[in-house]
């Protein structure tokens, strides 16, 4: 009997009664490089849809050139059930073996691969859509029971380790809640939207008397509906449509007009269009004598403003001139927004007198 540590020959003599007979037999003596499996990252424990490499110590091909190896098939293997080293997708908790042939040697190697479970998460939120200014209550379920945490980037949570924040958006939010002290953290996420106001402009206008003004002169929703009235003591008459989104009006005097605008969302406000009049009078016509100055007086009432006369040069209330012809002069009155009045006055010039020359006789 023999147990070799390398591949022999055994001489095998026998001596029968004076005649020697030799024989011999080769024994082989296969081996197995280090079949140790460690794997990388090393962990205490392991999450589903981790990368896992389960590696052995590498060795030298030449010297075990019919050694084979075959992976005990599992899911989330990625390499071939061949290879010397296996990469793998952790799923469950699992023992993975490689079985390793050199001829007449054959060893298993394993590891251990501890994979958690992660809880079990959802969230929602009630209602789901809201209006601007209005508030949603999130609710998060857990199983198996334990604390959360909820990301909550513009501050618009009541908490963010607790089960059912308020949450108070100015536009549409996604919030992100997780297990931080499970072993494979959950995440589950909800999105509260924030529905949109009718389209209103509030912008106040001013305008000229007996002009008109368009309101809320703004892209709108065909599905939404405007109703617009008029606060006392305005005319309602001066509302083109009170039912449709960009009214015309066309105020007498200053006039704030009501809006609800009702969509998906209610909107209001007001607007106030303010009416400038004024009035301008160049004073009575005038006459005067060739080369005499006529100063010339126009009185405003109402909203204030310029006064250019025409023709000029002029400006203002008083002006003085002095005209070679009879002319009419034009006091032109200008104020917001770009309106303007016209007077008139007629300054006539009466001719001078011609004088003839005198002649004298000289005293005898």
């Amino acid at each position: 009997k023999t147990a070799p540590d390398e591949s022999i020959t055994v001489l095998a003599t026998y001596d029968i009664n004076g005649c020697k007979v030799v024989d011999s037999v080769r024994v082989r003596v296969d081996s197995l490089p280090l079949l140790d499996i460690f794997p990388q990252p090393d962990k205490a424990i392991y999450c589903p849809g981790d990368t896992i490499y389960l590696l052995s110590q590498v060795y030298e091909p030449a010297s075990f050139p019919d050694m084979t190896q075959q992976w005990e098939p599992f899911g989330g293997q990625l390499t071939p059930l061949e290879n010397w080293n296996m990469v793998i997708t952790a799923t469950v908790t699992n023992t993975f073996r490689r079985i390793t042939f050199n001829k007449g040697c054959r060893d298993t190697a394993e590891v251990f691969i501890p994979v958690g479970v992660p809880p079990t998460i959802s969230a929602n939120a009630a209602p789901s859509a809201i209006c601007p200014g209005e508030t949603a209550q999130l609710n998060v379920t857990v199983n198996p029971d334990q604390a959360v945490e909820w990301e909550d980037p513009t501050a618009a949570l009541s908490c963010t380790e607790c089960k059912n924040p308020v949450a108070s958006p100015l536009q549409t939010s996604t919030y992100s809640v997780s297990t931080p002290d499970a072993d494979c953290p959950s995440n589950a996420a909800v999105t509260v939207t924030v529905l949109p106001l009718p389209a209103l402009d509030l912008t106040d206008k001013t305008i000229c008397r007996g002009d008109s003004a368009v309101l809320n002169n703004i892209p709108t929703n065909p599905a939404d509906t405007y109703t617009w009235t008029v606060a006392p003591p305005g005319d309602p008459a001066s509302i083109s449509n009170p039912n449709i989104p960009v009214p015309t009006v066309n105020p007498a005097t200053t006039t704030t007009y009501n809006v609800v605008a009702q969509g998906q969302c209610s909107n209001q406000g007001q607007i106030t269009v303010t009416v400038n009049s004024a009035t301008i009078d160049a004073g009575a016509d005038q006459t005067t004598c060739f080369g005499n100055p006529v100063t010339l007086n126009a009185a405003t009432t109402g909203t204030p403003g310029t006064i250019v006369w025409q023709p000029g040069p002029g400006n203002g209330p008083s002006i003085t001139v002095n005209p070679t012809a009879t002319t009419t002069y034009t006091a032109v009155l200008t104020f917001q927004p770009n309106c303007t009045l016209t007077d008139d006055v007629l300054v006539t010039v009466l001719p001078g007198i011609s004088l003839s020359p005198i002649a004298a006789d000289p005293i005898q």
